[in-house]
């Protein structure tokens, strides 16, 4: 089907919850969800038809992040707009814009790309630079910070971070009350053990034990850790590698789903206290299951409602005010209650 009030495009992309288009006028057109101003057309109304960006033209290439927006105008110049929280806007700050904000410390850009919470642009002399959220090196700058409000040059050399050992997976699953992890190399050389750990917000992380690498090897090796009583809710995991050496690099995060058998309720809230969003996960009833999800303060003035199926979900709570608030889901005529806190 064609996007109603769409003509004349040059390009597209599209985000977590957002999307964007580009007209050959060089204006910039948005559409979809709106909380943290990541349409740019100076509000925080969600919209299901196109609106274009508020003051911006002359754009050659557009990028959708997860919550955020990035446009190249024709001067070279970046600019963004939209959720700020790790500074992926690149203006040196972590405050939420609702119009475009130019990126600030670089100039003659040639390329963009919006990631989940960063941003990365290409120079004309071919640096690649980034700002935002780092804590797995998103940024390519071995991870020195965990976010740059503003752009940091990424320098690519041969003896960077990378170690001599190929990972080939990382996967776990939940088992009642323990969390199994396993992960397979393809080759390990000089490898001298791993570290395993563990966060409840995939911001911070702690160690929750050790494993000894086979140290040099070309052959297949599989490895696997028990994580017993783990949270629960959503839990983090990943692996440190070090190296005799001691360098040492991370692998990707994943996530595993705990739940709690012993209790009937219709949801869990995690990360609970929260500071700028939340995972609700309902339980599954059956397939056509819809849920109302109310959000009141202490006050109990309602503050917004949503509707959500039966299924793990993220609510943006970025524009809330640090404090006690409650949580209403309902599912027919049954109703549960659940005290969030926000703090900052």
């Amino acid at each position: 089907m064609n996007v109603p009030g769409l003509y004349d495009f040059a390009a597209v992309a599209a985000g977590n919850i957002h999307s964007m288009a580009l007209r050959n006028d060089g204006t910039v057109w948005t559409w979809g969800w709106n909380l943290n101003g990541q349409l740019g057309d100076s509000t925080t109304l969600s919209s299901f038809t196109p609106i274009q960006v508020y003051g911006l033209s002359n754009v050659l290439a557009i990028s959708a992040g997860h919550l955020h927006s990035v446009a190249l105008k024709n001067d070279s110049v970046a600019w963004s707009w939209g959720r700020n929280v790790h500074g992926q806007l690149g203006d040196s700050t972590q405050i939420v814009s609702l119009i475009p904000v130019e990126v600030l410390g670089l100039t003659e850009i040639t390329n963009i790309a919006a990631g989940y919470d960063h941003s990365l642009f290409i120079s004309r002399d071919s640096l690649i630079a980034g700002c935002g959220y780092n804590e797995f090196g998103q940024l390519g700058n071995e991870g020195l910070n965990n976010y740059y409000t503003s752009p940091q040059i990424t320098e690519f050399s041969c003896n960077g971070t990378i170690l001599p050992i190929e990972l080939l997976s990382f996967e776990g699953i939940n088992d009642g009350t323990i969390n199994k992890l396993k992960w397979l190399t393809s080759s390990e050389s000089n490898n001298k053990y791993f570290i395993i750990q563990h966060s409840i917000n995939a911001l911070d992380f702690i160690e929750i034990g050790r494993l000894n690498s086979s140290g040099n090897s070309h052959l297949q090796q599989e490895y696997q850790f028990i994580h017993e009583k783990p949270n629960i809710g959503i839990n983090y995991y990943r692996l440190k590698k070090i190296d005799f050496d001691g360098q040492y690099d991370y692998s990707q995060a994943i996530a595993i789903m705990a739940k709690d058998s012993q209790k009937n309720e219709i949801c869990s809230i995690f990360p609970n206290p929260a500071s700028y969003h939340i995972m609700l996960d309902i339980l599954p009833f059956d397939a056509n299951a819809i849920f109302e999800i109310q959000i009141f303060n202490t006050l109990e003035q309602l503050i917004s409602t949503e509707i959500k199926s039966s299924e793990l979900s993220e609510i943006d709570i970025s524009t809330l005010e640090a404090g006690i608030y409650y949580i209403v889901v309902t599912y027919k005529k049954c109703k549960q209650v659940k005290k969030l806190v926000i703090t900052r």
